[in-house]
């Protein structure tokens, strides 16, 4: 098994995934796409130096801003990303998770639990 960091390109059965943040044997990832898919709002579009550096094969794709969870077990190292992707992705992400508050916390004054995690996860690159 390789190590994963946050920034790695990772892939899991057959999507491909860009890792946001590791918690507790967990992984906070954000879903590659194809541009065939319709367009959302949390869509980060990717240039093909992203993808070259990403060792995606598939010519056009795009960055889904929306969080999942995997275990760090099940995923396959297989590229990685500039810091400044990165950084976008995680700004796309949390103004998703702030856009999609059911309970009106961000309105009352409070963070998400999932926003305070994220943004206290300290500098956007890791050590390797």
């Amino acid at each position: 098994m390789t190590d994963i960091f946050v920034g790695d390109v990772a892939s899991c059965r057959r999507s491909f995934l860009l890792v946001v943040s590791i918690m507790r044997g967990d992984a906070i990832l954000c879903p590659f796409v194809g541009a065939s898919e319709l367009r959302h709002r949390a869509d980060l579009d990717l240039r093909w130096v992203d993808l070259a550096d990403a060792h995606l094969t598939v010519p056009d794709m795009r960055l889904r801003a929306i969080p999942c969870r995997k275990r760090l077990g099940s995923l396959t190292r297989i590229g990685t990303v500039r810091p400044s992707l990165l950084a976008l992705a995680k700004q796309k992400m949390i103004q998703e998770i702030n856009q999609n508050d059911s309970f009106g916390l961000r309105r009352n004054g409070y963070e998400t639990i999932r926003t305070a995690r994220i943004k206290s996860q300290g500098p956007l690159t890791s050590p390797r």
